[in-house]
């Protein structure tokens, strides 16, 4: 998954579906395909250590979409603008049905040096407002809600 209005490099040619608001699903790729399609455009795609996991009470589409976009929401809290979901997993405890849910951080940056939190915070809030308002970044490429 990738926060809506990150800007990726053209020459990567990663797709990406709408799956929630604020986050895109990587269509055709796996986390691996993704980081060499950046390192190969310069970019960084840094692994974040700390698996994340969820548990969701229930079954189905709706409760996974739940679990997922709690999962989703932590990663926004942190001010990541990636995030790999790396198990959903269905089970039973005391006949009551539940979803697990495991997933790893990731971040997207130009620069080879992760940002620090307020970083982040500062790059993401000019992102949303550039998303929001349609303007053109400071390399002239023009930013785009639900940039595929």
């Amino acid at each position: 998954m990738i926060r809506e209005g990150v800007l990726l490099p053209e020459c990567a040619h990663i797709e990406t579906l709408s799956y929630s608001a604020g986050w895109r699903s990587v269509a055709n790729d796996d986390c691996f395909a993704v980081d060499r399609k950046l390192r190969a455009a310069g970019w960084q795609f840094f692994f974040i250590a700390g698996e994340l996991k969820v548990i969701e009470p229930g079954w189905g589409a709706s409760t996974i979409r739940r679990g997922i976009n709690r999962i989703l929401a932590r990663g926004r809290k942190r001010n990541l603008n990636g995030m790999e979901i790396t198990q959903v997993a269905a089970a039973r405890f005391l006949g009551i049905p539940y979803v697990s849910i495991r997933a790893f951080s990731h971040h997207i940056q130009k620069q080879p040096v992760l940002q620090s939190n307020a970083e982040r915070t500062l790059a993401q809030n000019d992102a949303d407002w550039a998303c929001r308002h349609s303007l053109f970044d400071r390399n002239a490429r023009k930013w785009e809600i639900g940039r595929t």
